[in-house]
């Protein structure tokens, strides 16, 4: 058995192909033929209000998915899970007049009553309907949301996104939330997400992957 050591490879033409340090491997660029689907930032929360993904969004990707899982409200306290961005510059995320607009539908594995939902406001409202989290954890959340070019500094309107998002309800039921998700202004660098009243995260993991 043979052991080889080293701390970096290079090309002939002594460019750093990759580097190794601690038993990482670190790659100069991405190797050629590799998944064009990249992991950019893992976000866990156990505490708090809101989970705070800063600066993600950048001109590198003009596509990405954020996958929330584990996500559970610490107590019984009926609360709806919210969503803001930030604009690239700004120091805060944007909570202002009707920014937000959001085309959903809500479904139940047994209320067929629930409909669509069409409204804006200062935050996309995930669960809009009346059957909100209330901190029984046996089902936490997962979501997904997808954003194409959230960058973009010269769209006249504004960015989209789309998402779906399950959980577990008073009721009890398995409620499904989906729909489409538009903000008043581009060039977005981050998201939040948070719980509209006084609740707050038991757990929650939330992955941010940009696609080449």
């Amino acid at each position: 058995m043979s052991t080889i050591r080293v701390n970096t490879i290079q090309d002939t033409g002594t460019n750093n192909a990759m580097t190794i340090s601690g038993g990482t491997v670190t790659f100069t660029n991405t190797p050629s033929g590799a998944s064009p689907i990249r992991l950019l930032k893992t976000l866990t929360v156990t505490s708090g209000n809101s989970a705070d993904l800063n600066d993600i969004f950048s001109s590198s990707y003009k596509y990405y998915k954020i996958v929330g899982t584990d996500i559970a409200l610490a107590a019984a306290s009926d609360q709806k899970l919210e969503c803001r961005v930030k604009i690239s510059g700004q120091g805060s995320f944007d909570s202002g007049g009707s920014n937000y607009i959001r085309r959903t539908e809500t479904f139940s594995d047994a209320n067929a009553n629930y409909s669509g939902d069409n409204t804006t406001g200062s935050a996309w409202v995930l669960t809009p309907s009346g059957a909100v989290e209330d901190g029984d954890n046996t089902y936490p959340m997962w979501l997904e949301m997808n954003f194409y070019d959230p960058a973009n500094t010269t769209a006249s309107q504004g960015i989209g996104a789309r998402y779906e998002l399950d959980y577990y309800s008073y009721h009890p039921h398995r409620i499904g939330n989906r729909g489409h998700l538009f903000f008043a202004n581009n060039n977005i660098s981050g998201v939040q997400f948070f719980w509209a009243g006084s609740g707050t995260f038991l757990s929650g993991t939330f992955k941010v992957y940009g696609y080449e």
